[in-house]
Parts: structure tokens; C-alpha cells; sequence
């Protein structure tokens, strides 16, 4: 090896690897960033049917209590895909509710309201948690990008600078 040889050789060693720095910013922003945006949207979503659902059997029992109805409620029920059944209800003073975990409690009308207002606040606080951590990952995006571009106008200088 020449002496001219060993000089360019550590020149290039001393300059930081940017394309693989490039490489490994990329591969963080889309694997890990993007995915975790994408997983924590999902949640959030499924939060918000849930507290839609919740909101949703509010409303009737309200209109249960409002036009008295007391025996023998008819309605449709969604089996899925919006495909309906007709359902009769031989007695609706009470309802099973879900309230948490997998568990459904059979309970009168007014406690069951009482449950479901408890349960909608405990779903919104979820949904609030959730949407501060999808602003910080998108932020994280961000500042991900910025040092992405920051790397890749570095590259490009160095290239203006040595031609």
C-alpha cells in the first residue's frame, strides 16, 4: 500500500457514514415510528366504536324510561354487517351491560345509566391518553424527518465540496 493510498483511506474513515446513517433513520421512521402510529390509530378507533356503542344504548335506555315502556319492547337487532332481526323484549325494566373485562351485569335501567356514564368517562380518558401518544409519535416522525433531510443536505454539501 502507497502512502497516497493510506491518506485517502483514512479520510474516507474519518467521515461519518451518512448513507448508512441515512438508511438506519429511514428504517426507524418506517418500521418502528409509522407502525406504532398505525397500531395506536387502530386502538383509538376501536376506543371510539366502543365509547359510539355505549352512547348508542344510553340513548335507548333514555328512550325507554321517556316513553315509559315497561313490557314487551320490539325492535331490530344488528346481527352484524347491518344485517337486522326483528327482537322482542318480553320485560325491560332490566338490562345486561358490559362493564368491563369481558364481564356483562344484569342491572335495572337507572343503574345501568349511572354504569355507562362511569364507563363513557373511563373510555374518553383512554381516548385522550391515545391521542397525546399519536401527537408524540407524530412528532417524533417529525424531528425523525427533519434529521433525515438534515443528513441527506449534509451528503449532498460534502459531494458540492470535494467536485
Amino acid at each position: 500500500m502507497t502512502q497516497t493510498d493510506h491518506d485517502v483511506s483514512n479520510t474516507d474513515n474519518e467521515q461519518p457514514n451518512i448513507p448508512l446513517k441515512v438508511l438506519r433513520y429511514e428504517a426507524f421512521i418506517n418500521e418502528t415510528l409509522k407502525r406504532d402510529l398505525a397500531n395506536t390509530m387502530d386502538k383509538l378507533d376501536k376506543l371510539h366504536q366502543h365509547i359510539l356503542e355505549y352512547m348508542n344504548l344510553e340513548a335507548i335506555l333514555n328512550h325507554i324510561i321517556d316513553a315509559n315502556i315497561s313490557s314487551c319492547l320490539e325492535t331490530k337487532f344488528d346481527l352484524g354487517c347491518n344485517f337486522y332481526m326483528n327482537a322482542v323484549v318480553p320485560d325491560t325494566s332490566m338490562v345486561c351491560v358490559d362493564v368491563g373485562l369481558g364481564w356483562f351485569v344484569e342491572m335495572p335501567i337507572p343503574e345501568a345509566l349511572d354504569v355507562i356514564k362511569d364507563r363513557i368517562q373511563v373510555l374518553e380518558k383512554s381516548a385522550d391518553e391515545l391521542d397525546k401518544r399519536i401527537i408524540t409519535i407524530r412528532a417524533h416522525i417529525r424531528i425523525a424527518t427533519e434529521a433525515l433531510g438534515q443528513l441527506q443536505g449534509l451528503s449532498s454539501d460534502n459531494l458540492a465540496t470535494r467536485t
